[in-house]
């Protein structure tokens, strides 16, 4: 997701070093990016967020949960 902390250029940089001379030099990657949501637990309003201290767009509060966009999942690995 776009909270989980990284950085999807940097991961595009090191991706051909990290797995040269291994099983996984030919693999294909595929990366699905998961846009981050919030929901305010002041006035219930359920909000996209670009980063992790945005604030409640409609009453301005700070207390929030996350309801998605920190995910950070291997979700599957095919040697052939």
């Amino acid at each position: 997701g776009t909270l989980a902390g990284i950085e999807f250029e940097s991961l595009d940089f090191v991706w051909p070093a990290a797995v040269k001379d291994t099983v996984l030099e030919h693999a294909v990657r595929k990366i699905y990016v998961i846009d981050a949501k919030g929901k305010c637990i002041d006035c219930d309003t359920v909000f996209e967020m670009q980063h992790l201290y945005d604030a409640c767009p409609k009453c301005h509060s700070n207390f929030k949960g996350i309801l998605q966009g920190k995910e950070l999942r291997v979700k599957a690995l095919e040697v052939v």
